[in-house]
């Protein structure tokens, strides 16, 4: 049962008092009533429909030189030059690269909410006028993100066109980062997070990640869990090694929730996890000679990138798994399954700057479409941009 609001909190208040006496039927008035009103509150939306202002310019002629002047010179700081205003536009924006409805979905529930008629082209170009105004915000998280102690990386496929491209993510605990980009290489992580980037990275062993220093690489102890559950379901002896390193990861985590649990300070956390380290180990070495290719080939590709494993015993700010990139990216792959990608290079623009600001205005606290709405108000009017980063 929903809680009721206060009365204060109420838009209007509706009366309703006994006509007469339920048992002699004598007439009774507003002044006989008893005690405290028993209350039923009823939500409901407003029927909304879009305002429209008309601006009329006039052309005016001086008496003294008989010349006509029109008033378009004198446009208002505050009037668009389109024909949709910064909330209709940001609404639209939000609608397509929040909620992911088609370009055909947004036209028309602008029609059904609102009785706005929209062509497709006319949301299409709201949408370019959104990514537009995001951009300077876009090009401040990047360097935001580009700047911060730690990061978990990742991508997943995305098209352009029916072509193959690859979105990538860069998130921190302040800002998260979209870029698409042609391939899954080196070049496009560095486009990512920068030539110089020197904070700890999370990330799988995807070979691009690889070539970071391992003093500054957190591999994913969830992508090692998952791999290690596939071997498990092998015949032969793989089953049997798989669950014991399976065993040593159960109580790694178990030591890693007590501490973030504030259970163990970090250095019981060090000396918890040496035994479970040395354990570790060993099992890999002993599945090198395992009569299993597979088996033998994980445990040396692992065994290799054993330092990586660690950082977050010692280093703060450094997670075990690299589940915050994933979950990142949860929302643009349910996108893609969607709209099938982009067809266009704006398109592209539009789905890195929605995916990147929104789930940084997420995190800041804020709302993305007043966030939005004021980015438009800024790019057509010249006015300040709202912040995005609270300052200190």
């Amino acid at each position: 049962m929903r809680e009721l609001l206060p009365v204060e909190q109420v838009d209007e208040v509706i009366e309703i008092y006994p006509q007469d006496c339920g048992h002699c039927h004598a007439p009774l008035h507003p002044g006989d009533q008893a005690g405290e009103p028993w209350r039923h509150q009823v939500w409901e939306l407003p029927v909304v429909k879009a305002t429209v202002k008309e601006y009329q310019f006039y052309t005016s002629q001086c008496k003294h030189c008989l010349q006509l002047t029109k008033s378009e010179k004198n446009w208002p700081k505050d009037v668009p030059t389109g024909q949709f205003g910064p909330h209709l536009v940001a609404t639209l924006g939000v609608l397509h690269g929040q909620y992911q409805l088609s370009l055909r979905q947004t036209q028309q529930l602008a029609l059904d909410l609102w009785q706005v008629p929209l062509s497709l082209g006319g949301v299409a170009d709201s949408c370019q006028k959104a990514s537009v105004a995001l951009a300077p915000t876009y090009a401040t998280l990047e360097s935001v993100v580009q700047k911060q102690p730690t990061n978990h990386l990742d991508e997943t496929g995305w098209k352009r066109a029916g072509k193959l491209r690859w979105l990538w993510v860069a998130t921190n605990p302040v800002a998260s980062l979209f870029k698409i980009r042609n391939s899954r290489d080196g070049q496009s992580l560095k486009e990512l997070i920068g030539d110089n980037y020197a904070g700890f990275i999370h990330s799988d062993r995807h070979k691009p990640y690889l070539k970071i220093e391992e003093s500054r690489h957190q591999l994913c102890w969830a992508h090692l869990i998952r791999n290690l559950r596939g071997l498990s379901q092998r015949a032969g002896p793989a089953e049997q090694w798989a669950n014991g390193c399976l065993l040593q990861s159960e109580k790694l985590f178990k030591a890693w929730h007590r501490f973030k649990d504030e259970e163990i300070s970090r250095a019981e956390l060090n000396e918890l996890v040496e035994p479970i380290r040395a354990a570790f180990k060993s099992q890999l070495k002993a599945g090198t000679t395992l009569g299993d290719g597979a088996v033998r080939a994980f445990s040396r590709e692992v065994l290799g990138l054993e330092e990586r494993l660690y950082h977050f015993v010692k280093e703060p700010g450094v997670e075990p798994t690299n589940n915050a990139a994933e979950q990142a990216l949860r929302c643009a792959v349910i996108w893609r399954k969607k709209c099938f990608g982009n067809q266009s290079d704006w398109g592209e623009r539009f789905v890195e700057r929605v995916l990147s600001v929104r789930a940084t205005v997420q995190k800041q606290g804020l709302n993305f479409l007043n966030y939005l709405t004021g980015c438009l108000e800024a790019e057509w009017f010249k006015t300040p941009a709202p912040a995005l980063f609270a300052t200190p």
